[in-house]
């Protein structure tokens, strides 16, 4: 069977309704700033920044979008989609690596970040890394989203105003439907009479795939 890419749909699916995750995410954020027509994606930067780190694919799963708010001030809005639930410490201290880097590079910005997690797999104390050792202690939390504990109901319900739910309520009945065929071709017969139902016609196309 082939496999999905869920790591190029969901980056795809952040792209083109950016201000709906954004919205979803970080509602009070959102009411700050200034949503331009286009993604305001930062990635190739972030390539730059991350360079070294990418010959080893850490940086697959990252979207970087920088906004600005009324008065002026930057703000950047780290995403990274984690699909397999890594259970290692490398992967939390990639967050802390990810977040003093852009520091250092945007002393200015505001920084937050966001990883998702897509699968049922979760590490141990998933939003925070902790560096200890003879009385210095450094502690590096995130924001964290588990798809795993979500409402399908209320998935469903909020789509009704905000398409990006219909992204969230997919992969949760990926995790739900796992080795069931069955289930998972009613489900798809569901989530596509969902999308054609959306009052957000001009992402059906992006929503369908």
């Amino acid at each position: 069977m082939p496999i999905a890419d869920f790591d190029a749909r969901i980056k795809r699916a952040i792209e083109v309704m950016h201000e709906f995750f954004m919205r979803l995410f970080f509602p009070k954020l959102s009411m700050r700033l200034l949503f331009p027509d286009v993604a305001p994606s930062l990635d190739k930067e972030l390539q730059k920044i991350f360079a070294d780190w990418e010959k080893q694919g850490w940086t697959l799963g990252d979207k970087l979008f920088g906004y600005h708010t009324a008065d002026g001030s930057q703000h950047f809005v780290l995403v990274h989609v984690e699909a397999h639930g890594r259970d290692n410490a490398a992967f939390k201290e990639l967050q802390f690596v990810r977040f003093y880097r852009l520091r250092e590079k945007f002393p200015n910005a505001k920084i937050t970040q966001l990883v998702i997690y897509t699968s049922e797999s979760v590490p141990p104390r998933p939003f925070e890394y902790r560096l200890e050792f003879e009385g210095t202690l450094t502690i590096h939390r995130f924001n964290i989203y588990l798809v795993k504990k979500q409402s399908r109901r209320t998935l469903a319900k909020l789509s009704q105003t905000n398409p990006f739910a219909l992204v969230i309520l997919a992969l949760l009945e990926n995790i739900e439907t796992k080795n069931d065929a069955e289930r998972r071709r009613k489900t798809k017969l569901r989530l596509m009479r969902l999308c054609l139902e959306s009052p957000f016609k001009d992402l059906i196309r992006e929503l369908f795939i």
